[in-house]
């Protein structure tokens, strides 16, 4: 959802994404967001019942740079769970905004801004978890959400509150989608 093919590439069967000062979150101008439907064509699913996943791995800087997944209905209607920096430290965080009411529902410290980020979709039910990129280490809670907001829902990959003027590559790696 608006491209801009220039930040955005395919390495060595991973996903580059350049950090964007743009924002979805109090903001509807976020570029490169990589939108998927839970099946294809006429078969396509919803997303009750499905698990999505990413490995993210960033570097941070800014103050509120954040790269991760999304539950997304519309740039009003969605939940993010994030890797996150701020004021020189990593979080793990779970958001919602519906209809523009946002919501911070977790924000946990963590040792580092690469992480395996994961949500999971039981009817309006949201449960987040994320671990170190050490597959061998169990997920970790990442926290819960409520979201009934009514519409068309898609997983997705994002960024926002990237620098203008620097460039830095945000690597997304096994994004997948599965059953619960």
């Amino acid at each position: 959802m608006r491209p801009n093919a220039d930040h955005w590439k395919l390495a060595d069967g991973r996903l580059y994404v350049r950090a964007q000062p743009g924002r979805i979150w109090a903001g509807n101008d976020a570029v490169n967001i990589l939108l998927c439907n839970a099946g294809a064509g006429k078969a396509a699913v919803g997303v009750d019942g499905l698990g999505a996943e990413v490995i993210v791995q960033h570097e941070g800087g800014r103050k509120y740079e954040q790269a991760g997944l999304l539950l997304y209905i519309d740039d009003d209607n969605f939940v993010k769970l994030i890797s996150e920096h701020i004021d020189g430290k990593a979080y793990v965080v779970l958001a919602r905004e519906d209809g523009r009411q946002r919501r911070v529902e977790s924000k946990i410290a963590v040792p580092s801004l690469h992480m395996r980020l994961r949500l999971e979709v039981r009817g309006k039910r949201i449960t987040a978890k994320w671990k170190p990129l050490d597959i061998n280490k169990p997920w970790a809670p990442a926290g819960k959400s409520s979201f009934d907001a009514k519409g068309k829902r898609r997983f997705g990959l994002f960024n926002q509150d990237g620098p203008k003027d620097a460039v830095r590559w945000i690597r997304f790696d096994e994004f997948r989608i599965e059953k619960l």
